[in-house]
């Protein structure tokens, strides 16, 4: 079954965007599979994404990549309601 995903870090610029990116393309994780959509969204200072993954387990896969990049881009993840 397919998932969406809306991740609204506090105050993530697009430089810290771009990092993570530039990171996961070249851990070469850039077009991962499951992955179905992506998108960013937001004023620079705030960016926003959206992802649809076709399965939990891909979108978890993804995360052992994403964490460490996340972490040194300085991105604080804000905390689940």
């Amino acid at each position: 079954m397919a998932i969406a995903i809306y991740v609204n870090p506090q105050g993530m610029t697009t430089e810290q965007y771009d990092q993570v990116h530039d990171g996961l393309v070249e851990a070469g994780w850039g077009s991962p599979a499951g992955r179905l959509h992506h998108s960013s969204f937001g004023p620079p200072d705030n960016i926003m994404v959206y992802e649809v993954w076709a399965t939990q387990e891909d979108y978890d896969a993804f995360g052992v990549a994403l964490g460490p990049l996340i972490e040194a881009a300085g991105i604080t993840m804000a905390s689940p309601p």
